[in-house]
């Protein structure tokens, strides 16, 4: 049966939300899967400071269809976040964050009908049914002190009885950060552990991965010992356990966080990412290197998609990528097709459902372009499985001046991906 003779009894609203969650989840084989570069429907989010390339991550959705887009950077500025309800319009009044010597950090994972975000010291949740959001644990329980989160895995462990992160948090007064498990629905701290070594100092998370699948996190820190600096990835387990260390050289001169985006992990156990100074990091349970990357390549990040890792960057002014092995090694370079097929797809002009207030109405915005970087698909960030084959990205529209500030009109739409 098609899509329209079994949503037709619905409402505009209803209609195009069941759609979007069927699309999102990936429910239906009457849902047909765009090609590579091929835009679907596009859904005016909202507009944000600045022009083109602007400072948003990649978008994600919830099991329910909700829509969560980003706005910020890593320079410590007031975030946003846009949600795009799934029955139909959005909201975008969530500026939550916390400290002053970071910005955003990205996305930290999704539940069925919520998502988080970490920014500076802060992390945050979002309702996609209201659109309302809270900063979780923004002070201890029983102290009362402000809570720093100084490492939050990307991750969001979802069971019948609680749905978990992992983080290092540390009060003003705490010599160290502490790591536990964060219960996201009590809002509750669980299975704290001290930093260890206790006597040391200086210490500075460089980066953070997971794969919530093989139940594995990563933390990537620096500190000072006895007058010597130590850099190693700390491996963990859901529940805060401790599964390895591995020290990681070449890394002593990172700035904090200066892992872009986050550290991605291959199925054999191997994670990668890209740091500030366009060198990649690889490390496992047994060793760490920092290594260089293809000569002409001006690299942007670290994805993983469908079990495997790549780096995607701009080469010879087009979108390049270069598959990234089981041993960290990097493999010819080679034009990201998919890219370039969705500048193609975008033509000169797009049509945008504005469902922001319902009854939604159509409009039409020429000269459409990427919203980040100089081409789709390209980020510090991985991108969001949408469904099978699909991503999800933010086209920018019209930009005009509002306040003395120039603006611009941002969509969301769901897109035919592949790392081909």
């Amino acid at each position: 049966m098609s899509e329209r003779g079994r949503l037709g009894g619905l409402g505009e609203a209803q209609r195009r939300g069941a759609l979007f969650a069927l699309v999102a989840a990936g429910a239906s084989a009457c849902v047909e899967v765009p090609a590579p570069g091929d835009f679907g429907e596009l859904r005016y989010a909202g507009n944000v400071k600045g022009e083109t390339p602007l400072s948003l991550l990649p978008p994600i959705s919830d099991r329910h269809g909700n829509a969560y887009v980003l706005y910020g950077s890593r320079a410590p500025e007031e975030p946003r976040l846009f949600v795009g309800h799934h029955g139909g319009g959005w909201s975008g009044g969530c500026t939550l964050t916390a400290g002053t010597a970071f910005g955003v950090h990205g996305m930290v994972g999704r539940g069925r009908d919520r998502a988080w975000y970490w920014s500076g010291d802060a992390l945050v949740g979002a309702s996609g049914a209201t659109g309302g959001c809270n900063a979780v644990l923004p002070n201890d329980p029983s102290s009362g002190s402000a809570l720093s989160f100084r490492a939050v895995v990307p991750w969001v462990r979802e069971t019948p009885s609680r749905t978990t992160t992992i983080a290092w948090l540390q009060a003003p007064t705490d010599p160290v950060p502490f790591q536990a498990v964060i219960d996201l629905d009590a809002e509750v701290y669980t299975s704290l552990e001290a930093f260890s070594p206790a006597n040391a100092s200086q210490i500075t998370v460089l980066g953070v991965g997971a794969d919530a699948v093989e139940n594995e996190a990563v933390v990537l820190v620096r500190y000072e010992l006895n007058g010597a600096t130590v850099v190693e990835a700390r491996f963990i387990d859901s529940a805060g356990n401790e599964l390895a260390e591995t020290r990681v050289p070449g890394l002593e001169l990172l700035p904090a966080y200066g892992v872009r985006g986050y550290l991605q992990r291959a199925p054999s156990g191997l994670f990668a990412g890209l740091d500030v100074e366009g060198q990649l990091v690889v490390v496992d349970h047994d060793a760490g290197a920092r290594r260089t990357l293809p000569a002409g390549l001006e690299p942007v990040g670290v994805h993983r998609w469908n079990d495997e890792l790549f780096v995607v960057g701009v080469a010879e002014g087009l979108p390049a990528l270069a598959r990234i092995d089981d041993k960290g090694e990097v493999g010819k370079l080679r034009a990201w097709e998919a890219s370039l097929d969705a500048v193609k797809d975008l033509g000169g002009a797009i049509v945008v459902i504005d469902d922001r207030s319902l009854p939604s109405q159509e409009t039409t915005w020429k000269g459409p372009r990427t919203a980040m970087e100089r081409f789709p698909f390209l980020h510090e960030h991985r991108l969001d499985h949408h469904a099978d084959d699909t991503t999800s990205w933010l086209v920018a529209g019209p930009s005009f001046s509002a306040g003395g500030e120039s603006r611009t009109a941002i969509a969301f739409a769901p897109v035919g991906l592949a790392y081909e």
